[in-house]
């Protein structure tokens, strides 16, 4: 996809977007490897501390344990598929945060993760 916008265009929409958005990055072993300071505050840590969390620590017992925990993952790391819905996460004091979500594999131009 190209998106006919030049180098200083491109890092103007990126930076805005993590500047509006909050954002997290999971790699494939399901650890933090980048949030913004939007997300970080989100989930009560600070940018510092959630790096290398793994994605286990946001969720609930209930979900963690369930078919649909391990079929969302699948999804994402097998299937390449994107998942778009509101979802139920644990602040790091341990209280429910509701937060409309978009997950993406980001794809590589072999079609790999």
């Amino acid at each position: 996809m190209n998106f006919n916008l030049d180098a200083q265009q491109k890092e103007l929409f990126f930076n805005s977007m993590f500047k509006e958005l909050a954002v997290i990055i999971f790699n494939t072993n399901k650890e933090v490897v980048f949030s913004n300071e939007k997300m970080a505050a989100a989930l009560g840590y600070s940018q510092e501390e959630i790096l290398h969390l793994h994605h286990k620590t946001f969720c609930f017992d209930e979900y963690i344990y369930s078919e649909n925990y391990q079929n969302f993952w699948d999804s994402l790391l097998i299937l390449k598929k994107s998942f778009q819905d509101k979802i139920f996460r644990k602040r790091e004091n341990g209280e429910q945060i509701i937060l409309e979500s978009v997950y993406f594999p980001v794809l590589n131009n072999q079609n790999s993760i």
